[in-house]
């Protein structure tokens, strides 16, 4: 297959799913109980800019998708979007439990996206976290040890936000989920760039127009509107589709395991084969000037990999050089690059040198001045 050809597997991306089970927190019935009572007391509000980004976000849903009503939905009656829309990581123990003290405390702030099946049942595409804090705290008032049938009726229902069955289709279900996670979270850069790749297909997948070119400017518009970037910036995440599953994790790695945004796109322009080989010698530790990125975009051979890794690196150095004296008619410039820590050593060298006769008054006094501006 040729390289400019691959194409990702989606598989790449599997992770822990955000429609998982969240571990309960650990506190116990009493603890929930008593923060229904004091939670006003304990637990502090949604600032009013949180609150006013809340309103923001969901506001560039609504002019993407608008065509939704409020309903209050059983929570029976939700169900998880299909495994495979998603690649978003779930939510930590940490979220889910600041989530619960404050719908506890303050009731449900911001409904839920979901979609009505034909079923009779709803889909969730935005609020996963929302819908697993309200089960387990339907669970809590349920359970013997926190039995309390007031809370418990009122985790029984949410608020949501629904699209009528046939007000979408399972692509613009997918890109709502996508668009969801991309406002609501801080995401990392492998995150960013899948959804980047999701968006396009899914764009590919409702195009309407018979100009590829122009409907791809668009689609790279429309991505880089909702993610509240820069169209550039879209398109550099975009050139990672071809990356290989192993990268993703070290494309937000730390330490010798990680790898730059630069280096990811150098090595997803290389063949599945030539990338794994990379990957499984620990060649992407070995860092490269940007002239070794380019010859490496163009490698096709294990050789040719080899050789830009091997060869030393050459690195061009320049300085801007002032002095106040004339120097020689027939002068030459001698650079000398060392470490900071090396560079006093060096200095009391030539301090030494310039004392041999042969060196001449103009050259001496000329090295004492580079040498006090140094």
């Amino acid at each position: 297959m040729s390289k400019n050809k691959q194409q990702v597997s989606m598989s790449a991306f599997a992770q822990p799913n955000a429609y998982d089970d969240v571990s309960k927190p650990t506190f116990d019935a009493d603890y929930w109980k008593q923060l229904a009572v004091t939670g006003k007391e304990t637990v502090a509000p949604i600032s009013a800019e949180d609150k006013q980004k809340s309103d923001e976000q969901l506001k560039q849903i609504e002019q993407l998708y608008p065509k939704y009503h409020m309903e209050q939905v059983e929570i029976t009656k939700l169900i998880p979007a299909k495994e495979e829309w998603n690649f978003f990581p779930k939510q930590d123990k940490t979220i889910l439990t600041e989530l619960m003290k404050n719908l506890v405390a303050y009731g449900q702030l911001s409904p839920a996206l979901v979609w009505k099946q034909v079923n009779g049942t709803y889909m969730i595409l935005g609020g996963h976290t929302r819908y697993q804090a309200f089960k387990a705290l339907h669970e809590i008032f349920t359970s013997e040890e926190g039995n309390d049938p007031v809370m418990a009726e009122r985790f029984s229902t949410m608020n949501c936000y629904v699209y009528d069955y046939e007000e979408l289709d399972d692509v613009e279900a997918r890109k709502i989920i996508i668009f969801d996670n991309i406002i609501r979270r801080d995401n990392t850069t492998a995150i960013k760039a899948q959804a980047v790749i999701n968006m396009n297909r899914l764009e590919l997948d409702s195009r309407t127009t018979r100009k590829p070119s122009e409907q791809r400017e668009r689609i790279m518009t429309s991505i880089a509107k909702v993610m509240g970037t820069s169209e550039g910036s879209v398109k550099r995440l975009y050139q990672l589709r071809t990356l290989i599953a192993e990268f993703w994790p070290l494309v937000d790695g730390t330490g010798e395991d990680k790898i730059t945004t630069q280096a990811a796109r150098t090595f997803s322009l290389l063949s599945e084969d030539l990338q794994r080989y990379i990957y499984n010698n620990h060649l992407y530790r070995n860092k490269l000037t940007a002239n070794s990125m380019k010859l490496l975009s163009k490698a096709t051979t294990v050789d040719e990999v080899d050789n830009i890794y091997t060869s030393p690196q050459k690195y061009v150095i320049t300085s801007k050089l002032e002095v106040s004296k004339e120097p020689p008619s027939d002068y030459e410039t001698i650079m000398f690059v060392a470490s900071k820590q090396e560079k006093e050593i060096i200095k009391e060298g030539l301090l030494n040198i310039i004392e041999n006769p042969q060196i001449s008054e103009d050259t001496r006094e000329l090295i004492k001045e580079v040498m006090t501006t140094a």
